[in-house]
């Protein structure tokens, strides 16, 4: 398998393999003996990687911080040219990103929103009287 589907890191084929268990637990409606898991896992992380000279190493992954959403988010609003069919769409798009950075920009989290879901609110800052539109 390895070989043949390029896999590089051994921790593809873990999550191929969580995978694989979530699929056995949704047609069998119940979980692989723990036991049979922890045996697999062991085969993985060593003879397995041994054998295909699997990868350990974890690669750095850049993180969109606060600032960098807020650059993203100027550069759509203010240089962004394409037109919308209905302008509301603007504002969705807006909003998925702002969804995307509070939910760890997981997209299936993301896929099963409703307007239903979203409560919008205005809340005034007691102190200096601004109003603040809040999810």
């Amino acid at each position: 398998m390895c070989n043949k589907y390029t896999v590089k890191k051994a921790s593809s084929v873990t999550t191929y393999w969580r995978q694989l268990s979530q699929v056995y637990i949704k047609y069998k409606g119940r979980r692989i003996n723990p036991l049979v898991l922890k045996t697999i896992y062991k085969f993985i992380e060593r003879p397995l990687a041994k054998e295909h000279g699997l990868d350990y190493s974890e690669t750095d992954k850049p993180l969109l911080d606060a600032e960098d959403l807020l650059e993203v988010l100027r550069c759509y609003w203010v240089t962004y040219t394409n037109s919308f069919l209905y302008e509301r769409h603007r504002v969705q798009v807006a909003t998925l990103l702002l969804l995307a950075a509070v939910t760890g920009s997981r997209p299936g989290a993301l896929l099963g929103i409703t307007y239903g879901d979203i409560d919008l609110f205005m809340l005034r800052d007691k102190g200096t009287g601004e109003v603040a539109l809040t999810l």
